[in-house]
């Protein structure tokens, strides 16, 4: 019963779970701010490029986490692959 829960609990990466769905967060938290700063009639287009730009980071961030878990699996794929 342990090591199922073992290989369940590293099949699912919880660290790397957990580190992406903080970055998803973060995000969602950035996109917020955005619309709240372009619905006051303030002219903090600085403020607004900064955030645009923190996005497109944030999404790079998830995109590359998202690379990672899968070049993990397909690395234990082929293991397993060549081993037989």
């Amino acid at each position: 019963m342990g090591a199922a829960i073992s290989s369940i609990v590293r099949l699912l990466r919880p660290n790397i779970l957990l580190l992406a769905t903080f970055l998803f967060a973060i995000v969602v938290l950035l996109v917020v701010a955005l619309f709240v700063v372009m619905g006051n009639d303030s002219n903090d287009d600085f403020l607004k490029g900064a955030l645009i730009g923190l996005i497109g980071t944030g999404i790079t961030a998830l995109t590359a986490l998202g690379n990672n878990i899968l070049e993990k699996d397909s690395e234990k794929s082929s293991r397993s692959d060549d081993s037989t």
